[in-house]
């Protein structure tokens, strides 16, 4: 299986509680995936939510940072996205940047970084703009830049 967009309220109760242990296991008994839509493949056990994104009204800092998670080969991996850009082509052709600027990948995966981004990727091609909530239907192109990482 591949991966797909799925709202939280669609998600199966067990399948909540699987990764929200999974999460609170390995934080110390804390906190618990949060985020409306969820980008997963089921058949690899690969999660990508995004935690939360820097809002004006609510925070002083940058405003263009969103924190994601993403779960891989049993490890939660955190980083960091800078605000992405893209352009539309045509009116159903979408190219997308985006840019992660920090990442906490656990020691004992460093080797396997190139495999890691090479995922991220797959999910937010996927993911796209917008999640599960996105009904639209076009192309789309995107790029990772993980040059500052």
């Amino acid at each position: 299986m591949a991966f797909v967009n799925v709202e939280t309220m669609n998600l199966s109760r067990e399948e909540k509680k699987k990764y929200n242990d999974l999460y609170a296991s390995a934080h110390s008994g804390n906190g618990s995936v949060k985020g409306l839509e969820w980008t997963i493949d089921r058949d690899r056990e690969i999660l990508l939510v995004c935690k939360y994104k820097e809002r004006q009204d609510m925070y002083e800092g940058d405003f263009d940072l969103s924190y994601w998670l993403f779960y891989w080969h049993g490890e939660w991996i955190e980083f960091v996205q800078k605000k992405f850009s893209g352009v539309w082509v045509t009116d159903d052709h979408l190219k997308l940047a985006r840019k992660i600027i920090k990442i906490d990948i656990p020691l004992a995966m460093a080797h396997l970084k190139e495999e890691i981004f090479h995922d991220i990727k797959d999910a937010f091609q996927v993911f796209r703009v917008a999640g599960a909530i996105e009904t639209r239907n076009y192309q789309f192109d995107l790029t990772l830049d993980v040059s500052e990482v």
